[in-house]
């Protein structure tokens, strides 16, 4: 794969930002992990993504860009998405099975110039490859050693938290993406 387009795919810098309550939440992706996901829950316990309803905490991971530590945080659920989709991919022996357009935090070698660097970036299923390292909910780092495609009609699920983007799936640090809607008021004038 040539790692120069992966990274026009993929974004960095994780500054995920707090989204006052009010502001009301659109999410632009079709649906995530399969059906059977275990969501680490605020109160140590654990919910397939399928029972998981808005208003529940679950826990969540802050980023600390200053120190690139992660800590762990409350997030509460504020939409739930599903959708059918043909293709999912199985990463680690089914460790994760997502959609190809699910995020998630992974460090992999970028170009930088005539050499490589590792770094802490967001993308979507489709780019991560064998060798990246996905954060485990225990703060130790997961080697990618594998990423297959599985077809035929799965059931997917999003869970949108609020404050950090981010959720544990089966033991991993995963990521939703959240779009403010935008009103009519706060748009440009001439767009």
């Amino acid at each position: 794969m040539d790692l120069s387009k992966r990274s026009i795919a993929c974004f960095s810098g994780l500054g995920v930002q707090a989204i006052p309550k009010s502001t009301k939440m659109k999410n632009n992706q079709k649906g995530c992990l399969v059906q059977g996901t275990l969501i680490s829950m605020a109160d140590g316990t654990s919910k397939l993504i399928e029972e998981v309803v808005v208003g529940d905490e679950v826990k969540s991971i802050k980023l600390n860009q200053e120190a690139w530590v992660f800590e762990e945080v409350v997030g509460t659920v504020v939409e739930l998405q599903q959708a059918e989709t043909e293709l999912v991919y199985s990463i680690n022996n089914g460790l994760i099975v997502a959609s190809e357009d699910h995020k998630h935090i992974v460090r992999q070698k970028t170009p930088e110039g005539d050499a490589y660097t590792e770094r802490w970036i967001v993308c979507d299923t489709t780019f991560v490859v064998a060798d990246d390292k996905m954060m485990g909910a225990d703060g130790i780092e997961i080697e990618v050693t594998d990423k297959e495609e599985v077809t035929g009609t799965k059931t997917v699920h999003n869970l949108v938290v609020e404050n950090h983007n981010t959720f544990i799936a089966n033991g991993v640090i995963t990521y939703n993406e959240i779009l403010p809607e935008v009103t009519e008021e706060e748009t440009p004038a001439g767009e």
